[in-house]
């Protein structure tokens, strides 16, 4: 009897001291990925590259549908909480005049299905000024950009935290929406060049 419990001992300290090796090795893999690179507050300031992307020519009276454009990276899980809201304003807005695009700011291929990506020559025009994702850049349909910032305010993305709610009824409506140089309080990851 005592010999079965000293095995039995040994036994349960091996199977501890392997689950807290385990779990030191999954936080650090973690950590490497996701945690070191989460931000609460950012500041999209430089938009002088996102002002000039979709202007039309002085004099060009081409009336295009609204744009925005969903700026993510592929390794970002702050993407949680807004991809699904993106996918619910794309089939609210399906019969207006708004088109919906993916930029994956991130240098890794992962398609996200039911949203067309954005051109590689407008993301690759991007990727220097943008610094941290998930972010949203919306012009309007003139080509003018008039909002480039966080998708929401706080950590939950929905109808009553959306920004890009609020903006595409004032360009509906006509009123000026121009909102640039925003800060963003929330959840969000820093872009690897």
């Amino acid at each position: 009897m005592i010999r079965f419990n000293a095995i039995a001992k040994k036994l349960v300290v091996s199977l501890v001291v392997i689950l807290v090796a385990l779990c030191l090795a999954a936080y650090l893999l973690i950590r490497k990925h996701y945690i070191q690179a989460l931000d609460s507050v950012v500041f999209f300031e430089d938009t002088a590259v996102l002002e000039t992307l979709l202007l039309e020519p002085a004099g060009t009276d081409t009336i295009k549908p609204i744009t925005v454009v969903y700026l993510w990276q592929s390794n970002c899980p702050c993407n949680a909480s807004v991809l699904p809201h993106f996918y619910t304003l794309m089939d609210k807005y399906a019969d207006k005049p708004v088109q919906f695009f993916l930029a994956n700011m991130s240098p890794l291929v992962d398609p996200m299905p039911l949203i067309p990506r954005w051109q590689q020559n407008m993301i690759d025009a991007l990727r220097p000024v943008v610094t941290h994702t998930p972010a949203v850049a919306i012009w309007d349909n003139q080509g003018q950009l008039t909002y480039y910032g966080a998708h929401n305010l706080g950590y939950v993305c929905n109808a009553d935290t959306s920004f890009i709610e609020k903006i595409l009824a004032a360009l509906f409506n006509n009123i000026d929406a121009v909102n640039l140089n925003t800060m963003g309080d929330g959840c969000f990851c820093t872009l690897k060049k």
